[in-house]
């Protein structure tokens, strides 16, 4: 699996594991928007909204349900290949990037209304709660919140590696089972989750380190920008090795809207007869 390294040599920052797209094959990333999108029941009069930097999917929801993306990005390289993948794609007309903090607890430009609204960084830099909470009112009745989030695989997990991510990940460390019912108590009903596998952070890790020792030895100075970027990451990665690669995990949950007092909209089984 390759992934594709982050950051600049003028702006270098490690994202940490708060940015996934990175870490999932082409193939298996587009699986995995097509059951959002099915889930989302999105069609051509449906808003998708992405918050971050797992663009590189975003194409994928215009072209296979035909609906109306929009992707927060303040990176204005990123901006310009994602207009002109769209044009070549043939989606430019139901496809929009906009300059704004994907981090921004809420962006009041986005107004309301999304389908399906999916954000990497927004929970590791507010925590869920806050993050949940700010992205929440500009779901649609019924609209889905993806957020990636880093998750304790059972009660047993090494008090350094649970100080590392509950700092990293501003708030605690609970397990899958606390997680949904977190989720829960914001009004998010919980419709799915999927965890990535450890080895893919193992590849990942290894890859990053040597593009930004390969930046460091670029600027001539054995660290350059990346200086700070490589310590980080070595740091996670050897959290990740020395406990955190078997008790703990990140992955996406996803959340449904639900509005206190408001009838169900989709279909509700009654009892067998």
């Amino acid at each position: 699996m390759s992934a594709t390294p982050v950051g600049r040599a003028e702006a270098v920052e490690f994202p940490g594991t708060a940015h996934p797209a990175a870490l999932e094959p082409p193939a298996r990333r587009e699986a995995r928007l097509r059951r959002l999108g099915r889930l989302a029941r999105l069609g051509k009069r449906s808003l998708a909204v992405f918050l971050g930097p797992d663009a590189g999917g975003a194409l994928i929801l215009p072209r296979f349900f035909g609906c109306r993306t929009v992707v927060i990005d303040r990176d204005a390289v990123t901006r310009e290949r994602l207009e002109r993948d769209a044009r070549a794609a043939g989606v430019a007309d139901r496809f929009e990037v906009r300059d704004l903090d994907p981090l921004a607890a809420a962006p009041p430009e986005l107004g309301g209304g999304a389908d399906l609204l999916l954000a990497e960084g927004l929970a590791a830099a507010r925590g869920l709660s806050a993050a949940a909470q700010a992205l929440r009112p500009l779901l649609a009745e019924d609209g889905l919140l993806a957020l990636h989030l880093r998750v304790a695989l059972g009660r047993e997990v090494p008090e350094p590696v649970r100080r590392y991510w509950e700092a990293r990940w501003s708030g605690p460390l609970r397990t899958v089972p606390e997680t949904l019912a977190r989720l829960s108590s914001l009004l998010l009903e919980p419709m799915t989750c999927e965890l990535l596998a450890p080895a893919a952070w193992d590849a990942w890790y290894a890859e990053q380190e040597r593009f930004l020792i390969a930046m460091g030895d670029r600027d001539g100075d054995g660290t350059g920008g990346a200086g700070r970027a490589l310590a980080d990451l070595r740091e996670e990665r050897r959290v990740h090795e020395a406990g955190g690669r078997t008790s703990t995990a990140s992955g996406w949950f996803v959340g449904r809207r639900v509005i206190p007092g408001a009838p169900p909209r989709w279909p509700v089984r009654g009892p067998a007869t």
